[in-house]
């Protein structure tokens, strides 16, 4: 499901942070082989002798391991710093370079490539570890080939893009294995908090075990994704600016902090999803008027869910708390305009019956409480929830008649309905009713494909989604798709 809305947002498509690094000159006789290839690289780029303080002094005359910018070790060229050498011209100039293939440490940084694509090339120098590309004037799709520079622990490919500029462009499929290849462990370092413009940080789908210090001081950082690591320990402090904000998927072991809520004041997104955390869920989550997007499913939350988190469904389209241990009853808040999409209070142990105040939810497109205690009849007052397309009740105290007896409470869109171990009765009626259900083999298919990428869509400039869990039981094995996705949209 694909909501836009409008928002202010930063204007970086492509910003990575990452350790930077340091080229020391190392004494030591050049092989002639060495020498040669850097003078051909010399003679192949176009740079303005004026501003060039390296390339404009390398000699035939010199020792190449002398020349400013190049590390070597044993006679062979491991590192090249040629940033801000007011380089320009297009990728050809480069050829030569790749013949360096015991380069370590390359920055090409802050030059003039003139938009040209970064050369797949680079996939030769087998033995990077360090590669610094930022504002380097490349553009179009990064080469897929950079993923296979195994050895690659620091890639930084940051820019700063104007309007009506060609940026730098990274498909989803590159992107996967990119993640595979480059994998960083360890710490995140303290002087990350010392960067204190910086407005995009995502360090997901690493090994990172602990913060050494909190982010509360990055007072522009817009969008902070640490996901899919190992972090431990309490959840960090939160910057107060963020509008985006994925822990998820990680080992943070503490209880959400009481007055988390002061620091959600332009968040979109909270997702804390499949950690360890305990307690309950602070009132003060609620003070995030323009949340669209909570996610705190998988962890070991209890207590009841408090009320003001259903008076929020004025702004909220994903409210997601399955798999907990919340208790009481759902609160009977929902709001006469109520935006929610998905609402997923699967596996708790929460009772009491349905309020009736979720008619109000007419958007509602994924429906799932089931395995709780909740005791009730069919709801059929969700009769105007057109766009459901799922409705799981399964493994409740749900009873009585399972079919609604008012001709106009269908859902034509509804393609999931699982009602399994409960204690319905009668017969269930107007299936025909359910188109979806019903449709021609093409149709079926086309309708399948929309289910299994149901998202919620929001900070539309920079193309973010939330995608949803849906649980299918087969054979009673349940089968979970994946929730939460951060994509380029299409």
């Amino acid at each position: 499901m694909r909501i836009p809305f409008t928002s202010w947002v930063f204007l970086i498509p492509i910003c990575s942070i990452f350790l930077s690094f340091c080229i020391f000159v190392v004494a030591g006789q050049c092989l002639d082989s060495q020498r040669s290839l850097l003078l051909q690289l010399k003679n192949n780029l176009t740079f303005n002798t004026a501003m060039s303080k390296k390339l404009v002094r390398w000699n035939q005359s010199a020792d190449c391991c002398s020349w400013e910018g190049v590390n070597c070790s044993e006679g062979s060229v491991i590192g090249l710093d040629l940033t801000n050498e007011a380089i320009s011209g297009g990728r050809d100039n480069l050829s030569s370079l790749f013949n360096l293939q015991n380069l370590q440490n390359l920055s090409l940084a802050h030059n003039n490539f003139n938009g040209s694509q970064i050369p797949s090339e680079f996939e030769k120098m087998t033995n990077l570890s360090y590669l610094n590309l930022s504002n380097a004037g490349f553009a179009g799709q990064i080469p897929i080939e950079i993923s296979r520079l195994t050895r690659l622990v620091s890639l930084d490919l940051s820019a700063v893009y104007f309007p009506d500029t060609t940026t730098l462009k990274l498909e989803n499929s590159s992107l996967n294995v990119l993640v595979q290849n480059l994998t960083i462990d360890g710490n995140i370092p303290n002087w990350l908090g010392e960067l204190r413009n910086l407005m995009y940080l995502n360090l997901s789908f690493n090994r990172l075990v602990t913060l050494e210090r909190p982010f509360s001081n990055l007072s522009f950082l817009n969008v902070l994704d640490l996901s899919s690591n190992q972090l431990q320990g309490q959840l960090p402090v939160l910057p107060e600016s963020a509008t985006y904000l994925d822990f998820s998927r990680n080992n943070f072991s503490s209880v959400i902090p009481a007055s988390i809520g002061d620091s959600l004041t332009f968040a979109y997104l909270l997702s804390l999803s499949s950690n360890k955390l305990s307690g309950s869920i602070p009132e003060s989550i609620c003070n995030a008027a323009y949340l669209q997007v909570l996610d705190l499913s998988n962890n070991f939350l209890g207590e009841k869910i408090p009320q003001c988190l259903t008076k929020m469904s004025v702004t909220l389209g994903v409210l997601n708390l399955r798999r907990n241990r919340l208790t009481g009853s759902i609160p009977d808040s929902f709001q006469v305009n109520c935006s929610l999409q998905t609402l997923d209070f699967n596996g708790n142990q929460i009772e009491g019956r349905l309020p009736k105040s979720l008619a109000y939810c007419t958007k509602l497109e994924v429906l799932n409480i089931g395995y709780n205690l909740i005791k009730d009849v069919f709801p059929c007052y969700l009769k105007n929830a057109s766009m459901l397309r799922v409705l799981v009740l399964r493994s409740n105290n749900f009873g009585g008649s399972v079919s609604c007896s008012e001709s106009n409470a269908t859902w034509p869109m509804l393609q999931i309905v699982d009602v399994a171990s409960n204690n319905f009765t009668g017969k269930l009626s107007k299936i025909s009713e359910w188109k979806a259900m019903m449709d021609d083999e093409n149709g079926a298919q086309s309708e399948l494909n929309h289910l299994q990428y149901l998202q919620y869509e929001f900070l539309s400039f920079n193309q973010f989604y939330y995608q949803d869990t849906i649980t299918v039981t087969l054979k009673g094995l349940d089968v979970d798709y994946t929730h939460l996705d951060q994509q380029n949209g299409g």
